[in-house]
């Protein structure tokens, strides 16, 4: 895939998505996220311009591929947010707590906030407090990852109190 290999590429995708229009910008953040699935590292410089994209796209869509691509930077145990990662993590609790966003984005929220709160024991209660909030808007899927998620941070919770 081009756009991994070529910096000019990215740029122009990123181009696009700022145009907000669709379907244009709903494929290229669908480009963007299929080439941070296969290289993570790829969104590593432009973590606050996708969190500036995700703020001001109207396309749920889009969004979502945008935070996708959040998600697979912090999925990365080589990767460190540093100065970003209190912006990464105000976008994840807005999203999640969003109640007109779309269940995708809320779930890769909410994972995003999982991971972090592994990192940041401090933030859980406020972590479980959120997903609590949404498991009634949530669909099946969501209210059991979001079971699952809280159970796990209980215990971690529990070990750091």
């Amino acid at each position: 895939m081009r756009i991994r290999k070529d910096e000019a590429y990215l740029e122009q995708v990123i181009d696009l998505i700022k145009q907000y229009k669709y379907p244009e910008s709903a494929k290229a953040a669908w480009v963007l996220r299929t080439a941070s699935d296969a290289r993570p590292s790829l969104m590593g410089k432009q973590v606050e311009l996708v969190i500036e994209l995700i703020n001001n796209c109207p396309l749920s869509g889009a969004r979502r591929d945008l935070l996708k691509c959040l998600v697979n930077l912090v999925k990365m145990k080589s990767y460190h947010f540093n100065e970003t990662e209190g912006l990464v993590l105000d976008l994840c609790f807005e999203r999640l707590n969003a109640t007109e966003a779309a269940i995708a984005e809320r779930y890769y929220s909410m994972m995003m906030l999982g991971r972090f709160a592994k990192s940041y024991p401090d933030i859980i209660p406020e972590v479980i407090s959120s997903i609590e909030m949404q498991l009634d808007n949530g669909t099946d899927s969501f209210k059991v990852q979001g079971n699952k998620l809280i159970a796990k941070l209980d215990l971690i919770h529990k070990k750091h109190s």
